[in-house]
């Protein structure tokens, strides 16, 4: 039974250590063709419905706009977690959390736009793909809003002519 004791106690030194192995993997680090893939789009619409499109997906997504530069082509974002309630009742060292999502837009043609994105957390670049994909969403839905309708086909009744 003692023997049966240490044994256990040995497999428990041994295994818990291992098994918080490659759990903990740290920030992932991107390719270019990687970050250019999540960070950056090419939009079918002009730069002027591209630009608002791009204004109300932050705006949807409960950014404050920061800078609006539409000659620039550049818009900024701020999100902040206000974190006063933890402060006051668990930790007194808490920070607000701000995150960040600056925006590039480019004109490529007439109808042809693209959309660049830099995303910070507390000032320090950080990829938080989660928003970086809701933006993008957003962002569709919001092109998609404002390009104009196709015109509908006119129908005409079997047997009708044109009227001169």
């Amino acid at each position: 039974v003692r023997s049966f004791r240490c044994l256990a106690l040995l497999y428990l030194c041994l295994a818990v250590p291992m098994a918080g192995c490659g759990m903990f993997e740290g920030p992932r680090v991107y390719s270019q063709a990687e970050l250019t893939a999540l960070t950056t789009r090419t939009v079918d619409a002009n730069f002027d419905d591209t630009y608002h499109a791009a204004l109300d997906a932050l705006f949807d997504e409960g950014y404050t706009i920061e800078e609006s530069d539409k000659a620039g082509g550049v818009i900024t974002g701020l999100l902040r977690d206000d974190r006063s309630y933890e402060r006051a009742w668990i930790n007194p060292d808490l920070e607000d959390i701000e995150f960040r999502l600056s925006i590039l837009i480019r004109a490529r043609g007439e109808d042809r736009t693209t959309v660049r994105l830099n995303s910070s957390v507390n000032g320090e670049r950080k990829i938080d793909e989660r928003a970086i994909d809701a933006f993008w969403t957003l962002m569709r839905r919001q092109v998609l809003l404002q390009a104009p309708a196709p015109p509908v086909p006119e129908v005409r009744q079997q047997g009708e002519r044109d009227s001169l």
